[in-house]
């Protein structure tokens, strides 16, 4: 594709009536995306130079950073949604950049590395909590990763927030809320009590339930923070290990033949 005017960017941005991802397409040119891409990325301890990796990018939405992996070298990306390349405008932002990245639409239960392979890199960003079994999730996720793979966990969390069966948030005293943030907890979503309109959400971890299921699923925790500027969120660095988790052949044997 021809680089485009300013105007042409415009009318570009104009035409779809929803964007996620917040893309620079030009200096000064972002799309009006709800998801404060560049804020996540600074918390990711994506490696400068990718070059020679094969990485899986799970809820890709428009591919901003399906196309930062791109940037920084990587030689094999594939770019998973369940919705289609064409809705979720990655499509329109792939030609526009010229990626090589390859769409495959998809959903996470469905994902094989006897069909996808395995990979150096996987992000699996803001996806975990519209799941209905996360725990699966996770384990689906380790299998796609090579050995010593980097694999980045973000997520909505409850630590500072817990929600009424009527949608309202709950406060806590200080005290309280420390006493809470020790335990491992989730809390699950009925409809849309998490965002009105919205009822894909389904569960609520804490951070130290996220980081006992990562443990779980044989992933290190290397770093872990809050976005402070996408809100209720948190940030997992995480590389796949060898180290079995003490219930690992329990979660194996729930799962059957989903983990085989």
């Amino acid at each position: 594709m021809k680089p485009l005017s300013t105007d042409e960017l415009k009318a570009l941005i104009a035409s779809r009536t929803f964007w996620y991802h917040q893309l620079e397409l030009a200096p000064g040119i972002v799309t009006p995306g709800m998801n404060n891409c560049a804020s996540t990325l600074k918390l990711l301890t994506l490696p400068d130079n990718m070059h020679g990796m094969r990485v899986l990018d799970i809820g890709a939405a428009e591919g901003f950073f399906t196309y930062e992996c791109e940037r920084r070298g990587a030689a094999e990306i594939i770019a998973v949604d369940y919705s289609t390349p064409e809705h979720t405008g990655f499509t329109l932002i792939s030609e526009l950049l010229e990626s090589r990245a390859q769409h495959r639409l998809d959903t996470i239960y469905n994902l094989r590395p006897e069909v996808y392979g395995q990979f150096d890199v996987v992000l699996f960003l803001g996806i975990l909590y519209h799941l209905p079994d996360p725990t699966l999730a996770l384990h689906i996720v380790r299998r796609l990763c090579k050995p010593g793979a980097l694999m980045f966990l973000e997520s909505h969390v409850i630590d500072d927030l817990l929600m009424t069966s009527e949608g309202q948030p709950i406060n806590f005293s200080s005290e309280v809320k420390a006493q809470l943030n020790k335990i491992p907890l989730m809390q699950y979503y009925s409809e849309d009590i998490l965002n009105r309109g919205d009822a894909t959400n389904f569960w609520g971890p804490n951070m130290t339930a996220l980081r006992q299921m990562l443990l779980d699923a044989e992933f290190k925790v290397t770093s872990e923070t809050k976005n402070p500027v996408m809100g209720h969120r948190g940030i997992f660095n995480c590389q796949a290990t060898e180290k079995a988790s003490s219930r690992k052949h329990l979660i194996d044997q729930a799962y059957g033949k989903l983990l085989r």
